[in-house]
């Protein structure tokens, strides 16, 4: 079956059942660099990262190969995302395990702003239709909203 595209605000979205994964692009304002930071400062990332728009209650980062990352949402029953970091290229490239899965961040120059991919890979078919029941995909789609509009207003008050 060819992948499903969805979109969700401004982040578009594709399921593709053949490698079990689903792959969201956003375009942000912000350059490269700043992007990277979004995702892998806890200054910034406890600003957007909850799908609820909230700001998460702890946000730790190790940023390292081996390096434990350790979030909370505000939301009551919500379990934290654990994982830890497999590769990282700064600017443009996170790897991490969490929760089951592999997330890829790719983080590319696109006009006078960036464009971030996000893939969750999960190992087999019963896992990704687990994830996609929970939400992941819409939730990871609101969670690059919330990114995009944190990284207009950081833009916008660099400026």
């Amino acid at each position: 079956m060819p992948p499903m595209t969805q979109s969700r605000a401004e982040t578009t979205y594709q399921i593709n059942e053949a490698s079990h994964s689903v792959k969201l692009t956003r375009h942000l304002t912000a350059s490269v660099e700043q992007a990277f930071a979004f995702w892998t400062d806890p200054r910034h990332v406890k600003q957007w990262w909850d799908a609820s728009g909230e700001k998460l209650l702890a946000c730790e980062i190790d940023l390292c190969v081996g390096g434990q990352l350790h979030f909370v949402s505000p939301r009551p029953g919500m379990p934290p995302f654990i994982g830890r970091y497999l590769e990282i290229d700064p600017p443009n490239l996170l790897v991490f395990e969490a929760m089951g899965a592999t997330g890829t961040v790719s983080i590319q120059e696109a006009g006078t702003g960036s464009r971030v991919d996000v893939e969750i890979r999960a190992p087999n078919a019963e896992a990704l239709k687990v994830m996609l029941a929970i939400g992941v995909a819409d939730g990871t789609a609101q969670t690059l909203d919330n990114l995009r509009c944190y990284a207009a207003v950081q833009s916008n008050s660099v400026g």
